[in-house]
């Protein structure tokens, strides 16, 4: 258990660099949002959740263009809807 408890840190060292720069931004993302009134987190919540729908629809159509012509039914893949905003919802926190 005491080798285990010493090769978890010198693993996350490993990681490629894109992830720990990933993460950096998350952790901003996080203490930034935290730091937010109630009300201003919600709309930045909202506001990020949209981003990240339209770049997973963007990723999706990225891995359609790149599957194979016809795929056989083991390996295909499953995409997902893309997602819609709610009309009129990030106006309300324009408003604000």
């Amino acid at each position: 258990m005491m080798t285990l408890q010493h090769q978890v840190p010198v693993l996350g060292q490993l990681r490629p660099s894109t992830d720990r720069e990933r993460d950096a931004f998350i952790d901003l993302v996080r203490s930034v949002i935290n730091e937010l009134d109630n009300g201003l987190s919600r709309c930045c919540q909202q506001e990020i959740s949209n981003t990240l729908y339209r770049y997973i629809g963007e990723n999706d159509q990225l891995k359609r263009q790149q599957a194979p012509a016809s795929p056989t039914p083991s390996t295909s893949t499953q995409f997902r809807q893309p997602f819609q905003p709610l009309q009129g919802s990030s106006q309300a926190c324009s408003a604000m």
